[in-house]
């Protein structure tokens, strides 16, 4: 039986090293991004089309809003990254940026929506910005090797939890039934012991 040098071993590692790097970096994050930006294409324009659907002026506060917040995004794609959320979050003050602008940007948007007096475009609006936040979240999520790895240990989890409450609770019920018929029967079978013992006393007497 032939046995691998380490030497070979080592360079099939780096290797596969390498071509994982290649894959991850230059193929499976730029089709994320290119299928993030597509996905905003299409949410764009199927805001664009409620708004001349509904007549309400492309000058409507709330389409100016999400509209503008979908361009900055489709255009600075490539910076919506975990480590990116990380460096402007620890780093932003010295870079100029406030760490505060979420809250306010927050803030404005809900002003916006409350001065929408139709409760029905109101609530499309709303389904438009969720959208677009779950878009964003799948990306970092999905051009993130760690929250990846931790996205599958959560799902593993998760289903071992399920899998053990599912085992578990087949255990408690058949326990509960076994129970049932024990004091279900009990009584019956206290009965025919005494019965039984009084038949065989008798027969000796």
């Amino acid at each position: 039986m032939t046995t691998l040098s380490p030497l070979f071993v080592g360079l099939l590692l780096d290797f596969h090293l390498i071509a994982l790097a290649i894959f991850w970096f230059f193929i499976w994050r730029e089709y994320q991004r290119d299928r993030f930006r597509q996905k905003m294409f299409s949410l764009r324009d199927e805001m664009f089309d409620y708004v001349a659907e509904k007549d309400l002026g492309f000058d409507f506060p709330i389409f100016q809003q999400l509209r503008t917040t979908f361009n900055g995004s489709i255009r600075f794609s490539d910076k919506l990254a975990l480590w990116y959320v990380i460096f402007i979050w620890t780093l932003g003050r010295k870079i100029g940026f406030d760490r505060g602008a979420g809250a306010k940007y927050r803030a404005k948007l809900d002003d916006i929506f409350d001065s929408i007096e139709d409760e029905s475009v109101r609530m499309k609006f709303q389904e438009f910005h969720q959208a677009y936040s779950m878009t964003v979240f799948g990306l970092i999520v999905s051009t993130s090797f760690f929250l990846i790895v931790l996205s599958i240990i959560a799902v593993i989890l998760a289903s071992l939890y399920i899998v053990l409450r599912r085992g578990i609770t087949s255990i408690e019920s058949e326990l509960r039934r076994v129970r049932d018929d024990a004091v279900e029967r009990a009584p019956h079978d206290i009965s025919y012991a005494v019965e039984s013992f009084s038949f065989d006393q008798g027969a000796r007497a």
